[in-house]
């Protein structure tokens, strides 16, 4: 069994045509954090929908993608470092690179091509040769909270199955205030962090937060109810951070399992968190 991280990846720039489809969709890289636990990443499978509202130096923006995945091999390999302090809410894990990566990203197999309804658009994920899922991107919203998202799967080398997800709505968080564009945010490994937010009460809102060395990462990674509006990070889970530069994020999950034949399937709604100048909660930052 492994633990396996969280991984935040940046994500790609949506196509911007009247009619969505797989076709036109520019190709995501965000397949959302991922998080299975003790549950080998062989038997499992997901479906993840990200929907993105905040305002830049353009001016507002409006996008989603779906994503889907079945047995994929994780980048990293990681574990937890501080089992007596990490807790139910919060966990400090070491990362590494997988060494030696495998040239085809691990046996692949697919629940054939994918219809998921209930959200702004109809999404279609097709089944592709090789084990992989052609994703959907898009500029526009996909949904604003309460909405009840039904996916459908047709069925392959993994029966068909049907699973449905409440969607989230989006978080604002007033503490602590996101900088700027351009400016980083600091935070002091020797206090604990305080996390507060409203207009959220369904699902899980996630903090992540990396620091990196030379070969490997460390990253603390957190899970409140949205409900709570509040969490705290621990001076002692913070203070296993590397000082100096890195990355953070939060994000809102409402996430349904299912079982078909062997695999587990999550499908997981999830919203970025804005600031309340509705800036995206996520990017550089400085551990002192």
């Amino acid at each position: 069994m492994r633990f396996l991280a969280a991984v935040l990846v940046l994500l790609a720039a949506c196509d911007n045509n009247d009619t969505p489809n797989a076709a036109n969709a520019e190709r995501s890289t965000d397949a959302g954090p991922r998080d299975f636990g003790a549950i080998d990443a062989e038997l499992t499978g997901h479906i993840y929908a990200f929907d993105r509202a905040y305002t830049s130096d353009a001016g507002p923006s409006n996008s989603y993608s779906v994503t889907a995945g079945f047995a994929e091999e994780p980048s990293e390999i990681c574990a937890d470092i501080t089992p007596l302090l990490s807790g139910d809410e919060c966990k400090l894990r070491e990362c590494y690179p997988r060494t030696p990566p495998s040239l085809d990203g691990g046996a692949r197999v697919t629940a054939g091509d994918i219809v998921i309804d209930g959200g702004s658009h109809q999404v279609y994920l097709f089944a592709q040769f090789g084990g992989q899922y052609s994703p959907w991107n898009y500029s526009s919203s996909y949904f604003s909270g309460g909405e009840l998202l039904h996916a459908e799967a047709v069925g392959a080398e993994i029966p068909a199955f049907q699973i449905e997800v409440t969607a989230p709505s989006q978080p604002i968080l007033s503490t602590p205030i996101i900088p700027p564009a351009g400016e980083k945010l600091e935070l002091n490994r020797n206090d604990a962090l305080e996390l507060r937010w409203s207009n959220s009460t369904l699902g899980l809102l996630r903090f992540t937060l990396s620091g990196f060395e030379v070969d490997r990462r460390r990253a603390v990674e957190c899970k409140y109810a949205a409900s709570a509006g509040q969490g705290t990070v621990p001076k002692a889970i913070l203070a296993g951070l590397p000082a100096g530069e890195a990355v953070y994020e939060l994000r809102v999950e409402s996430t349904a399992e299912t079982n078909a034949g062997d695999f587990l399937v999550r499908f997981t709604a999830a919203a970025n968190v804005v600031g309340t100048t509705n800036l995206w909660a996520r990017g550089d930052a400085v551990l002192r």
